[in-house]
């Protein structure tokens, strides 16, 4: 990084901060009728979104990714399990090992969510030109590269054993 003055890297940077703010919040439309529907806490939705992104976990991966007890991991598992949208299942290697996976019903769930995120970006990009819009790809095409950054050093450390 070159030698800019410190206090305009935090000014700008809080300019950001505040901007995206002000974009979630501009940006934001009524939950979707598919979540509504779904009636599920935020344990659930959070758990239902790690499995989507980190793939079938452990119980012990499940409490640590969520940040509470094993226990209350596995009542939250068990009313996903009851409503189809998680499946249980032993692991190939260690069959005492139980895994817990996205059932049919849990990613289609997942996938529409996505979905209506993808449909609200449209939206909020249709109105831009094309000049607009290659500066848009541009700063966050240099977010991903920061973000992918500092994912990878976040996860340089291995997920709890299984």
């Amino acid at each position: 990084m070159s030698r800019q003055p410190v206090e305009e890297l935090e000014a700008i940077k809080k300019e950001v901060v505040e901007l995206s703010e002000r974009f979630y919040r501009y940006s934001r439309t009524p939950l979707p009728s598919e979540l509504v529907k779904a009636d599920l806490t935020m344990s659930q939705l959070k758990l239902l979104l790690i499995i989507s992104t980190e793939g079938q976990s452990t119980m012990s991966q499940v409490a640590v990714a969520l940040g509470i007890a094993l226990p209350t991991a596995t009542g939250i598992v068990d009313r996903l399990v009851e409503r189809d949208l998680i499946v249980r299942k032993a692991d190939r290697l260690d069959r005492r090992v139980v895994l817990c996976a996205l059932s049919e019903m849990g990613a289609a769930l997942v996938e529409r969510l996505w979905e209506l995120g993808k449909e609200q970006m449209y939206s909020v990009l249709h109105p831009l030109d094309l000049e607009e819009l290659r500066a848009v790809s541009k700063a966050l095409n240099i977010l991903c590269k920061a973000a992918q950054i500092v994912h990878l050093e976040n996860t340089a450390a291995p997920r709890p054993p299984v």
